[in-house]
């Protein structure tokens, strides 16, 4: 990629879409909309750390195409990634989102990068770290009802990340960023 312009948006499709919206609006407008971020897996043979690079982007009954994202140097597979509104834990309603809609994971954010991105004419891609595995979810994010409910959710992650939440969480962001490095040109960090 040419040049970059790393946008945080945030976590959950509300707050994606607006800020992302902010951001073109302001008159920021790329040749792709990457997004970028940690995912839970919806098939078994997926792991922490894994990566995942979106064929299409299956957000309730609509399906977003993804553009190709090249990809020597980093291994990864490339298939659907599916966004819901809300975290999924339970290991059955994972694999049933995985039969019913060929997703190979689930986020929160990239449905809204999708959709705002069509409706800008944008393409955009994605790449997700697999954070929580079929067989070892992320327990007790059940879905934030308001801003309360997120709030305790932000906290327990925050004191979390010295426990094995923390573990995973590192473990898939050294693979997202050792990938971007790659996407981006960017020369590899030493230890």
């Amino acid at each position: 990629m040419e040049r970059a312009r790393v946008c945080l948006v945030g976590v959950g499709i509300h707050g994606v879409q607006e800020r992302l919206e902010q951001e073109l609006q302001a008159g920021h407008a790329p040749g792709l909309i990457l997004s970028v971020g940690l995912s839970g897996s919806l098939d078994e043979s997926l792991a922490t750390g894994h990566l995942v690079i979106a064929s299409e982007v299956v957000f309730g009954e609509t399906r977003f195409p993804a553009r190709h994202l090249e990809t020597p140097g980093i291994v990864a597979r490339r298939g659907p990634i599916y966004c819901s509104p809300r975290t999924v834990s339970a290991r059955e309603e994972r694999l049933e989102i995985g039969r019913s809609s060929g997703a190979l994971c689930v986020d929160m954010e990239s449905g809204a990068v999708a959709r705002v991105a069509e409706a800008h004419r944008i393409p955009m891609a994605a790449l997700r770290a697999i954070m929580d595995s079929v067989d070892d979810p992320v327990a007790g994010f059940d879905s934030p009802r308001d801003a309360v409910d997120r709030a305790c959710v932000r906290e327990r992650i925050r004191l979390d990340l010295s426990g094995p939440l923390g573990e995973k969480a590192r473990r898939a962001l050294a693979q997202l960023d050792s990938a971007l490095h790659v996407l981006l040109g960017l020369p590899h960090r030493t230890a």
